[in-house]
């Protein structure tokens, strides 16, 4: 059953268990823009949840290196240039629930893995232009 907005015309959706909470087509095209954003801060927003944080940074910065170095030997020894913003977000969620696991440190949230990945795949991207420069060697 869905809630009722300020306005009585607009229904709010109310989750499921495993489905993604969203305004439906009419909502997009009827709601005001003070409305919509209303909505997003009572039902997405998470304020209260640690988002950039020095083990995130550090995570990525860690992550990217690592990344940046794997690409750029494949990159040389190839000349492809490989993707490592999956491979950071999977490698900094596995750590740390690994880690929580263990009980050496508490697990990443949701938005902490989102920065990780963010640092992460800048600094693994940075041998794009690199590669693309550079001819392939030790064939």
């Amino acid at each position: 059953m869905a809630a009722i907005c300020e306005d009585a015309r607009h229904p709010i959706p109310r989750p499921t268990e495993h489905a993604l909470i969203q305004l439906d087509e009419e909502q997009v095209r009827t709601w005001t823009r003070a409305q919509k954003d209303e909505w997003w801060l009572r039902n997405v927003f998470r304020g209260d949840m640690p988002q950039l944080t020095v083990r995130s940074g550090l995570t990525g910065f860690l992550l990217g290196g690592v990344l940046a170095a794997t690409a750029m030997y494949i990159g040389a020894k190839t000349g492809i240039s490989i993707g490592v913003g999956l491979t950071a977000v999977i490698l900094a969620f596995a750590l740390y629930r690994i880690m929580d696991g263990a009980g050496i440190a508490k697990d990443f949230t949701i938005l902490e893995n989102n920065c990780t990945q963010s640092i992460a795949t800048a600094a693994g991207y940075m041998i794009g232009p690199m590669i693309s420069s550079s001819p392939p060697t030790c064939w």
